[in-house]
C-alpha cells in the first residue's frame, strides 16, 4: 500500500506511463537492523519544477500512511487558526 500511494504521489509530477518499481520490498540488512526498501522511479514531466516534485512527495505516504490530500482537507477543515511560519 506504501508504494502506491508513493506512485500515487509520483504521478502528479510524472510522465505518464514512466513510472516504475525496479526494487519491491528488498530486504536491506545493517548491523543492529533489517528492512524492507523499495524504488519507485518516473520521468519527470517537462513543465514541472524540482520544486513541484518536492512538493507532490511530501509528506511521503511512506511517512503519514494516509492519502495525502484528504489528510490535508481534513486538516483544513477542523484547524481553527493558521500556525504561521513556525509550525
Amino acid at each position: 500500500m506504501i508504494v502506491d500511494l508513493l506512485r500515487n504521489d509520483l504521478g502528479r509530477v510524472c510522465e505518464t506511463g514512466s513510472i516504475h518499481v525496479p526494487r519491491l520490498m528488498d530486504v536491506e540488512s545493517y548491523a543492529t537492523v533489517h528492512t524492507m526498501v523499495s524504488t519507485i522511479r518516473g520521468k519527470k514531466q517537462p513543465k514541472m519544477s524540482p520544486v513541484d516534485c518536492v512538493r507532490a512527495a511530501f509528506p511521503g505516504g511512506s511517512m503519514t500512511r494516509a492519502p495525502k490530500l484528504r489528510s490535508m482537507e481534513l486538516l483544513v477543515a477542523i484547524k481553527n487558526s493558521s500556525r504561521g511560519g513556525g509550525g
